[in-house]
């Protein structure tokens, strides 16, 4: 079955993106082939973002990253929004030497921060999965294969579809330096190109 969205930008350019700011396309810093993304910026929006063609209730979206720098401020490098732009859930990395991985549910208006930590200056997979389903929606993230259980809990997220995903931050005021590469998004778990030895544990757990 064909994927809902992939892009690891070899085109040499965002054309398989609907919109955004800021996001270039470049050749030194990539994860696999000859070209990856990066945001690079001292404030100013960097990102891009891909309107769907079917809205999705069950979302898996996950990116290859590698956050050279950032500054004090949160980054949020992965959202996931409803077809008009609404958001449903984002992706963020503290600041500091060492990011921390977290989550802000926009349904709820709550805000999780795992243990977990993204390395400066060095590749990671994240995957963010969401299922809308009212009060019975939830949410699970994995890093580099592995789920990060204190980030996968049910939750409130509202029953309004995905329809949209976001690569970068949109906001000011949050300078950063994230590259990014092999996007894949889809309605099931997103098998094949894993690292080796790491078993895709979110695949092995049942669905809410």
């Amino acid at each position: 079955m064909a994927r809902l969205f992939s892009d690891g930008f070899e085109s040499g350019d965002l054309s398989q993106w609907t919109g955004g700011s800021g996001l270039v396309v470049q050749q030194q810093e990539v994860y696999a082939g000859v070209y990856a993304a990066r945001g690079t910026s001292t404030g100013a929006p960097s990102y891009a973002y891909k309107r769907l063609t079917s809205n999705q209730s069950d979302l898996y979206y996950r990116v290859r990253l590698k956050s050279i720098s950032q500054g004090s401020r949160w980054v949020y490098p992965m959202r996931i929004l409803t077809a008009s732009g609404g958001q449903i859930l984002s992706l963020f990395l503290t600041g500091g030497s060492s990011a921390k991985i977290g989550y802000q549910n926009y349904v709820t208006n709550s805000t999780v921060t795992s243990a977990s930590t993204v390395s400066r200056g060095i590749w990671h997979e994240i995957e963010v999965h969401v299922r809308r389903a009212g009060a019975a929606s939830g949410e699970e993230v994995g890093r580099d294969g592995v789920l990060l259980s204190d980030l996968s809990r049910t939750d409130s997220l509202g029953t309004t579809a995905a329809g949209r995903v976001q690569l970068g931050e949109n906001g000011t005021g949050a300078p950063a330096d994230i590259v990014y590469d092999d996007v894949t998004v889809d309605g099931s778990f997103i098998v094949g190109a894993q690292r080796p030895l790491l078993t895709p544990i979110l695949a092995l757990l049942p669905n809410w």
